[in-house]
């Protein structure tokens, strides 16, 4: 939808195109809003302490950006699927980017509970339902911090902010060039 406007504008010979987007847009969106909460619902319904520390995982230390990833992509498909919204090039390109941002945020929100979960625990001697975790080497050998970790703080690297912009780049390139070879449009 964004790289439609940005082509073709939203003259009014479009409009009835970008309402039929806004609906995919918004049912697609409503479809994975169920489906993640669903997913939450089963672990906090299934009730071990895996599932409760990746719930913990997600809803606490990481609550703003998850706030963000339901709040963002949700004010997207409002302003997508108001009539007025639609007519201005301003209002779609608003729109689609809350989307891309949300999506943004829910992929990055996909590692911290992986990372943080740590599979591997061992029984103290001595102990009975005490389990410690098996601390996972960093990698990095810095003199005053510790080598072994058990909790990971994540954040896209450069590198992976890059292979984001790229591929998106690349959809975005192929469009246009599909826009431009293709008659999508009956031209006079």
């Amino acid at each position: 939808m964004l790289v439609a406007v940005l082509c073709y504008g939203t003259a009014e010979k479009f409009q009835n195109a970008y309402r039929i987007m806004a609906i995919f847009i918004a049912t697609a969106f409503f479809i994975h809003l169920f489906l993640m909460y669903n997913d939450f619902v089963i672990h906090a319904w299934y009730g071990t302490d895996h599932a409760k520390e990746t719930l913990a995982i997600t809803l606490q230390e990481y609550g703003l950006a998850h706030a963000f990833e339901v709040l963002a992509p949700l004010l997207g498909v409002v302003l997508l699927l108001n009539r007025h919204v639609r007519k201005t090039v301003s209002g779609i390109i608003g729109g689609c980017l809350l989307m891309i941002a949300g999506i943004f945020v829910h992929r990055i929100l996909l590692m911290p509970a992986a990372f943080n979960q740590i599979p591997l625990t061992l029984a103290p001697l001595g102990s009975q339902n005490v389990h410690w975790p098996v601390p996972i080497a960093s990698g990095r050998y810095v003199p005053p911090a510790d080598t072994f970790v058990t909790h990971h703080s994540y954040f896209p690297t450069l590198v992976e902010i890059l292979i984001f912009a790229g591929v998106l780049s690349f959809v975005c390139t192929l469009i246009l060039v599909a826009v431009h070879k293709l008659p999508v449009v009956k031209e006079g």
